[in-house]
């Protein structure tokens, strides 16, 4: 009969019986010992609360019997209501809500955030980068086995499949900068850039393909750039086999745990000093001891290796390496 109770009904159930002992107890050392009403329940609430106060006269030999019975079943209403409220913390999984919210509010207070879409190899590498990287970002996925580990790791997660437009919303979407969707079907990849777009357009999707014929729709639907990763990996055994010093100085570039070397990305800005003049003029490796590797001009071009005449304009992009 037990497991057909209403779970509500059976939280209130212990503060029933409860009562119920101060009312026998009330009525039992009343008709006992002869007490009055109050000295009855003041003695039948210090038994089954067991403090350990005086008793209000010394008690027959049934009043002694009569509250070692009280003791009994407020030992055992005790234990009962215990085991009550412990499944009912476990039934309704507060403390998960209680946690699930306050993610919740730190999302909702992250600005210019990457939103990552998929756990799986690539994803998890992607994720390791980011928290090396001390980038803010939000995960989704629909089955993520390893909540323990990110929990552990402080990383801001979302249970849930990111084709679901309103999962992109609880991920902070209309104030994140950038998403990154490298979930394992390419369909599902296309569907979340359109979501994504639609969402918020003009918002940087880096996307993953696993087919070469999925990279054209992919770029059609919205997405910034397209990784293949069959295709860079193809990439890098042969620059592996052509050039292998040229593979490890970029690893050595790339590898933010070596810190070694570090390439970075200067946007000029309005209030920038670097404005309107040339490289020569900005001194940029005498006062920094950073090289200006590239230049990607507002309009979308990219300098490589740039004369020292090459004027910097309004939201020129420096690709720099330097030493940390």
């Amino acid at each position: 009969m037990r497991k057909h109770l209403n779970f509500d009904v059976r939280l209130i159930l212990p503060f029933g019986i409860a009562l119920t002992l101060l009312l026998l107890g009330t009525i039992g050392y009343s008709l006992i010992e002869g007490w009055k009403w109050f000295e009855s329940l003041y003695m039948t609430v210090i038994t089954l609360a067991t403090v350990g106060f005086s008793e209000v006269e010394p008690l027959s030999v049934h009043g002694r019997i009569f509250t070692i019975f009280l003791i009994l079943c407020g030992m055992v209403t005790i234990a009962y209501s215990v085991q009550i409220f412990v499944e009912y913390i476990v039934q309704k999984n507060i403390f998960q809500n209680i946690w699930r919210k306050r993610m919740d509010q730190k999302i909702k207070a992250l600005r210019g955030h990457a939103i990552i879409c998929g756990y799986g190899k690539v994803g998890k590498n992607t994720v390791e980068q980011f928290i090396s990287q001390k980038q803010d970002f939000v995960l989704v996925d629909k089955d993520l086995p390893d909540e323990i580990y990110l929990k552990e790791k402080g990383i801001l997660f979302i249970n849930g499949d990111a084709t679901d437009e309103e999962v992109l919303k609880r991920a902070g979407i209309e104030n994140a900068s950038v998403i990154v969707t490298v979930v394992g079907s390419d369909a599902d990849n296309l569907f979340i850039t359109i979501s994504a777009v639609g969402l918020k357009p003009g918002i940087r999707v880096i996307a993953r393909a696993e087919d070469v014929s999925t990279k054209s729709k992919l770029l059609r639907a919205g997405a910034e750039k397209v990784v293949l990763p069959y295709e860079i990996g193809g990439r890098r055994i042969a620059a592996l086999v052509k050039s292998p010093s040229i593979v490890e100085f970029l690893d050595i570039i790339m590898n933010s745990e070596s810190m070694e070397l570090e390439m970075a990305e200067v946007e000029v800005s309005g209030g920038s000093e670097l404005l309107g003049k040339n490289l020569h003029e900005a001194e940029i490796r005498k006062r920094t001891g950073s090289i200006v590797m590239a230049i990607k001009k507002v309009a979308g071009k990219f300098i490589p290796n740039p004369a020292s005449d090459t004027i910097m304009e309004l939201g020129d992009k420096l690709v720099c390496l330097g030493t940390n």
